[in-house]
C-alpha cells in the first residue's frame, strides 16, 4: 500500500462531506457507497464484457497522473476487502455538480482549462456535468473536482485492445467527448496546457503505469479476474502509452477539432497546423 496516497486520500477528505445516506446524482447504490462521512468507496463494476479491469487500472492511472500534473481528481487507492471486494478508496468530494455555480465563486477555477486539455489527453468518453463534484469550502467559496475516469484510454473500447493494430484507430485522432463543461471560450486558454501537457505525460507515464501495476499487483490474490489482468501488464501498459503518445502527439489538433464541436472561438491568428496521419 502507498502510505503517500493513503495520505493524500485521507488529506483530500478534510472538508466535511455531505450526508452520504443523501448521496445523489450518478451513484449506483450496488458499487458506491460512502465508508465514512468523508471516505468513498467505488467497487469494482460488475462482470460484463470484460472491460471491468480495464476500468480500474484506467481510473487509478487517470487518478495518479492528474495528482502528479496538481489536478483536482481525486487521489485514490486500490483496496480489496472481504466485505466489500475489491475497489478504489478515495475522498468523498459531495453531491452537487457544477451545474449553475457562478464561476466566481469556484476557488480553484483556474484548473478548468487545465482539466479540458487532459480529459482530451486520456481520451475520456464520460466527460459530463454529473462527473464535475463541487463541494463547499469554509471560505464561502466552493472547489471543483472531476471524478470518474473508468471510461478513458483502452478501458470499454474494442478497437484499442490490440497492441499490433491500435496505432490504425482513426478514434486516437478525434476527440473523446464533445461536451465543454469547463467554461472555456477561446482556444487561447488552453494553447498554454496543449503545449506543455503533451511532453509531460508522455515522460510520467511509465513511473504512473509502474505505480498502477504494483498497486494492484498488492490485491490481486483471491481475485482470478484481476490476476489474469495483472498478468497481461505488458500487452496493457504497451496499450495505454501508445494512446497517451498518440494522444500527445496530435493533442493540439485534437484539442482544435473539440474547439470547433463546442463552438470555441479560435482567432484567426492561431492558424491550424496539419494533422498527424495515424500511425505517423
Amino acid at each position: 500500500m502507498s502510505l503517500t496516497t493513503l495520505g493524500q486520500v485521507l488529506a483530500e477528505a478534510r472538508v466535511k462531506g455531505e450526508n452520504p445516506s443523501g448521496m445523489a446524482g450518478h451513484i449506483d447504490p450496488s458499487r458506491h457507497m460512502a465508508v465514512s462521512p468523508t471516505l468513498f468507496f467505488k467497487k469494482l463494476r460488475p462482470g460484463g464484457p470484460g472491460f471491468e479491469y480495464h476500468d480500474l487500472a484506467c481510473e487509478l492511472f487517470c487518478s495518479r497522473l492528474a495528482g502528479r500534473l496538481s489536478l483536482p481528481v481525486p487521489a485514490c487507492l486500490p483496496i480489496a476487502t472481504s466485505g466489500l471486494g475489491v475497489g478504489l478508496l478515495s475522498a468523498f468530494v459531495g453531491q452537487k455538480t457544477i451545474a449553475g455555480v457562478p464561476l466566481e465563486s469556484i476557488a480553484n477555477a483556474d484548473k478548468l482549462a487545465m482539466m479540458s486539455v487532459f480529459e482530451q489527453l486520456v481520451m475520456n468518453q464520460d466527460d459530463k456535468t454529473d462527473h464535475f463534484r463541487v463541494r463547499d469550502l469554509p471560505t464561502g467559496k466552493c472547489e471543483f473536482f472531476v471524478v470518474d475516469h473508468g471510461h478513458t484510454l483502452h478501458a470499454w473500447k474494442v478497437e484499442l485492445q490490440d497492441p499490433a493494430t491500435i496505432d490504425a484507430a482513426p478514434s486516437l485522432l478525434l476527440p473523446s467527448s464533445g461536451l465543454n463543461e469547463y467554461r472555456v471560450q477561446t482556444y487561447s486558454q488552453l494553447q498554454p496546457y496543449v503545449r506543455d501537457f503533451g511532453p509531460r505525460v508522455a515522460e510520467l507515464a511509465g513511473p504512473v503505469l509502474d505505480e498502477v501495476f504494483r498497486g494492484l499487483e498488492e490485491i490481486q490474490a483471491g481475485d482470478p479476474g484481476l490476476q489474469r489482468f495483472v498478468d497481461e501488464e505488458l500487452r496493457h501498459r504497451t496499450i495505454m502509452t501508445k494512446v497517451i503518445q498518440m494522444r500527445a502527439k496530435n493533442l493540439d489538433q485534437i484539442i482544435r477539432l473539440k474547439c470547433q464541436q463546442c463552438n470555441v472561438r479560435i482567432d484567426s491568428e492561431q492558424t491550424t497546423v496539419p494533422m498527424a496521419g495515424v500511425g505517423a
